[in-house]
C-alpha cells in the first residue's frame, strides 16, 4: 500500500516536472540569420580590404554562442537565439572591434541584413610599405623615419602583436655580406622602433639576404650577370619588410 502511494506520487511529480519543462519552452523558436560583408581598413584609409576566412562570432554573457568564418568575398550568415542581446565581434582589429546585435522581440524566421561592417586591420595579414636602404649600406634614410613612425603606433595599439623585420638585399655581392648586411638592416629598423616606445618583445629580427627578391634582377656569382638591370630596380631589393609572426596572450 505504501510503496503504491509512493509510486502514484513519484508519477504524478515526473508528469508535474515534464509539463513545467514544456510549457518553458516557446512554442515556437523563430530562425534568425545575421547577413553580412567583412571589409578591414588600414593606415591607407580610402582602400577597403575584403576579411576572406575571418571569424566573427555571437556571445552572450561572455560566452560564444555561435562562430562561422566569412568566405572568399567577406561575406557571413551567422544564426542568432532568441530575444536576446549578442556582443557581435571578429577576430580582426585585435579582437577590439565589437558591438552589438539584437533579437528582441522578434517571432518570426527572419533574415537580418546588415551594413557593410569595415574593421580596422592592423592585427592581421597587414602588410606596410618596406624601409629603403641605399646600396651596401644600413643606415635608415631620414625619409624613411616617418614609416617607422607609423609602425610603431600600430604596434604600441596592437600591443599583443609580435613582428618579423625582414632584412633583404639586391643580388650584388657575396652571400656571406650579404646575410650580415640583411641582419643589420633590420637591427638599424628595430632600433628607432624601440626608441618610438615599441617593447622589444615585439620585434623579431630575420635576415634573408638576396633570397627574397623582389623582380628578375637575379645576378651570377654576385656580379649582376645574367641580366640587365637598373640601378632603380636594384633598389627595389634593398629592403627592410614587416610580417605579423605571433600573438601573445593577455
Amino acid at each position: 500500500m505504501k510503496w503504491t502511494f509512493y509510486k502514484g506520487s513519484f508519477t504524478f511529480l515526473l508528469f508535474l516536472f515534464i509539463a513545467i519543462i514544456a510549457n518553458s519552452q516557446p512554442e515556437n523558436n523563430p530562425i534568425i540569420i545575421f547577413k553580412g560583408q567583412l571589409f578591414g581598413k588600414n593606415f591607407y584609409p580610402r582602400f577597403l580590404k575584403v576579411m576572406k576566412e575571418t571569424e566573427v562570432s555571437l556571445s552572450w554573457h561572455c560566452r560564444i554562442k555561435h562562430i562561422v568564418k566569412t568566405d572568399s568575398n567577406g561575406y557571413f550568415e551567422i544564426m542568432a537565439g532568441v530575444d536576446s542581446n549578442f556582443d557581435f565581434s571578429t577576430s580582426a582589429d585585435c579582437g577590439d572591434f565589437d558591438t552589438v546585435l539584437s533579437t528582441l522581440g522578434i517571432k518570426y524566421d527572419t533574415v537580418i541584413k546588415l551594413r557593410k561592417i569595415i574593421v580596422n586591420d592592423y592585427c592581421s595579414d597587414w602588410y606596410l610599405e618596406s624601409i629603403s636602404f641605399d646600396f651596401n649600406s644600413d643606415k635608415v634614410d631620414t625619409s624613411q623615419i616617418s614609416l617607422i613612425d607609423q609602425l610603431s603606433k600600430i604596434l604600441k595599439k596592437c600591443d599583443n602583436l609580435v613582428i618579423e623585420l625582414g632584412g633583404n638585399c639586391d643580388c650584388r655581392g657575396d652571400s656571406v655580406n650579404q646575410m650580415e648586411l640583411s641582419i643589420r638592416r633590420a637591427e638599424s629598423v628595430k632600433k628607432i622602433l624601440i626608441d618610438f616606445g615599441v617593447p622589444d618583445f615585439q620585434l623579431k629580427i630575420h635576415g634573408y639576404g638576396s633570397d627574397h627578391l623582389v623582380n628578375n634582377c637575379r645576378c651570377k656569382n654576385g656580379k649582376g650577370q645574367g641580366i640587365n638591370c637598373t640601378e632603380e630596380e636594384h633598389h627595389q631589393n634593398n629592403r627592410v619588410t614587416f610580417r605579423v609572426v605571433g600573438v601573445l596572450d593577455r
